[in-house]
């Protein structure tokens, strides 16, 4: 048998290559994003990937957008199995306070 790649695993691949947990860890330290959270269920490396997938997934719904990313980031080693997906208002709430510079 083959293994049959979907779309969304493969554009979640794609960024997980081009911008790696390196890149965005250090994004996020150079803007002093760090967690703010004690409980860790949204860290700032989850918020930064859930955000650039939104705008790959711009037609689809935070929950979806996050249902993918969560299975892709565990995949990547990004994703720790404790943490529950996020609903779309802790999605918003941590975009708020992760902020815009670290995309920059």
């Amino acid at each position: 048998t083959t293994a049959v790649a979907l779309p969304d695993q493969v554009s979640l691949g794609v960024l997980v290559t081009a911008v790696p947990r390196d890149a965005v860890d250090e994004a996020i330290a150079a803007c002093g994003a760090g967690a703010r959270r004690s409980d860790g269920k949204l860290p700032p490396h989850v918020v930064a990937y859930l955000t650039m997938a939104l705008c790959l997934f711009g037609d689809d719904d935070y929950t979806e957008v996050a249902a993918r990313v969560t299975g892709a980031l565990d995949r990547w080693g990004c994703w720790d199995a404790s943490w529950t997906p996020p609903t779309s208002s802790a999605i918003t709430q941590a975009r708020k306070r992760l902020g815009p510079a670290v995309f920059r």
